[in-house]
Formats: C-alpha cells, structure tokens, sequence
C-alpha cells in the first residue's frame, strides 16, 4: 500500500553503490559501518561479479575478524573470497612492502582455514595455485592447475588461472628483453 514501509526480502544487499556510498559518509572505516553494511558491500561485489579487491579486503577482513561466527555458514566463502581479494590487492598494494605482506600473511592464514575444512577441494587448490602466483613460483602454480584440470578438465576457474599464468610469463620474458614469435 502507498506510504508503507518497504520490506526487503531475505538479505538481498544494496546495490555496490548505494552500499559504497553509506560507507563513505561513515569514513570508510569497516568498524564504524558495522556488521550489516560491511556484509552488504561484500556480498554486493560478490554479486555484481566485479572486481573490487580493495573493498573485499577492507571490509571482509573486519568481518572475519570480528564477526566470523555471526557469518555462519556463510563464513567459508567469505574466506574465499576475502583471500582471493588479499591476493589481488596485496599485488597493487601502494605502499608494497607493508601491505604486500600483511595481504600475503591473511591470504594464507585463511588458505589454511579453508583447507583444514575442506580438505582436497578443488577450490582451495585453485587459491593455493593463487598464492604460488603471487609468490612468482609461476611453475608450482601451473602444475597446481594442470593438476586440477586433470581431475575437472571443465574447471573453468583453474583454466582461467592457467592462461593468466601464461600471460605473467609472456611478460616476464618481454622484461628480460627475450622477444617473444
């Protein structure tokens, strides 16, 4: 009826923007936009399938660290995800030394997470082929992935990695002045 509340249905984020924006007159800060709005920024990216490492990491490393049980099952692929942005962010990291290596030492904290609760998974494979690549071990990380195209030849996730792994050593060679036919 006109003039009533709306209501939501379920827990169906905001749009990234509107989220974004809350989040902005609250000064960015994960703590002061709470457990609702930090969630809802997350799941938004999550959902618009775009990349934007900076705000999963920001806001998904306030919520695991200080939300995690209230996540519930939802926990695991917010560890997922928040290691897979750590990863990303960590490699563009301004200030690289210092944030490099916090990104690199949460991405493994929550690999390892990941790995004792679901140990084998093909998905946590594909993150440790991850964090091989952005170790520059570019050779464990495809080994990683032909392995796991060996058991899933559909695993479009690890295929993925493989031809970013090739284009990383396209590049490698094209620095070192070896020109590419």
């Amino acid at each position: 009826m006109p003039g009533e509340p709306v209501q939501t249905i379920g827990s169906l984020p905001p749009p990234l923007e509107t989220a974004v924006e809350q989040a902005a007159s609250r000064g960015n800060d994960p703590a002061r936009c709470g457990y609702e709005l930090s969630r809802n920024i997350v799941l938004a990216v999550r959902e618009a399938k775009t990349l934007r490492p900076e705000l999963v990491a920001s806001y998904g490393v306030y919520l695991l660290e200080k939300h995690a049980k209230r996540l519930g099952s939802e926990v695991w692929a917010m560890y997922e995800q928040v290691a897979v942005a750590l990863l990303q962010y960590g490699k563009g990291s301004h200030d690289a030394d210092a944030d490099a290596a916090e990104s690199m030492r949460l991405a493994k904290e929550y690999h390892s997470l990941l790995s004792a609760q679901f140990p084998g998974s093909l998905r946590v494979r594909r993150l440790e082929g991850m964090m091989q690549e952005a170790n520059g071990q570019l050779d464990a990380a495809m080994a990683q992935y032909d392995a796991i195209l060996k058991e899933d030849a559909n695993n479009i996730f690890a295929f993925r990695r493989q031809v970013m792994t090739r284009v990383m050593r396209v590049n490698e060679l094209r620095m070192s002045g070896i020109e590419m036919r």
